[in-house]
């Protein structure tokens, strides 16, 4: 199903802006399409609203990870999203088809029959070196990657924050007080800083 059609004349400024670094059109593109997206990929999860939640938000990650940090312009942006949500939903198939993980908390939560050695990494700290260099890109894919991991609770917050959302606009959208959304907001930034050993401005 060709989900964004051929509407390159709608996508295509916004993709421009978006590589400019103009936060709040990330924001728009989110706000336009983020129900929808996460609607496709509930059909696909089968219903598991959590699973379709989180890969929603990994979608729109992946898109402005991609804009920010790709070096040739997306001369199809209605087909390049098309083709990027069309292998979201495979991974969903493919998560959904693995067995489930059973973990035994006696012998430190290993997987069963998975290696130790396999076990999910943190990304690469920050070095002090590298933010001397100023290499913001390298920088920017770090924190995406961090991002990436965090809880959903946490991850969509400091999405909608970034985007430009005011900690008001988020509490009206999630539904949650705003009390809850600072809070949440302050911790899943603790979160993240301490997982990429250094300070951003989220």
């Amino acid at each position: 199903m060709a989900f964004f059609g051929k509407n390159n004349a709608f996508l295509a400024p916004i993709f421009s802006d978006i590589r400019a670094g103009r936060a709040h059109m990330m924001n728009f593109f989110y706000e336009s399409f983020e129900k929808a997206v996460q609607e496709d990929l509930l059909r696909t999860s089968r219903g598991d609203r959590d699973l379709a939640a989180n890969h929603t938000s990994d979608f729109f990650l992946s898109v402005r990870r991609t804009l920010m940090l790709g070096g040739e312009e997306v001369r199809d942006p209605a087909g390049w999203l098309n083709r990027s949500l069309k292998n979201r939903r495979i991974l969903i198939g493919r998560s959904m088809a693995r067995p489930p993980v059973t973990k035994f908390a006696g012998l430190g939560g290993e997987e069963l029959g998975k290696d130790p050695a396999h076990r999910a990494r943190r990304p690469p700290r920050i070095s002090s070196s590298t933010t001397d260099t100023g290499d913001k890109r390298l920088i920017l894919e770090k924190v995406t990657r961090v991002l990436l991991g965090l809880p959903e609770k946490y991850r969509r917050l400091l999405l909608l924050r970034s985007g430009g959302c005011s900690y008001e606009e988020i509490a009206a959208r999630e539904d949650l007080s705003p009390g809850t959304v600072k809070m949440r907001i302050h911790h899943g930034r603790k979160m993240l800083l301490e997982r990429i050993g250094g300070s951003i401005d989220v």
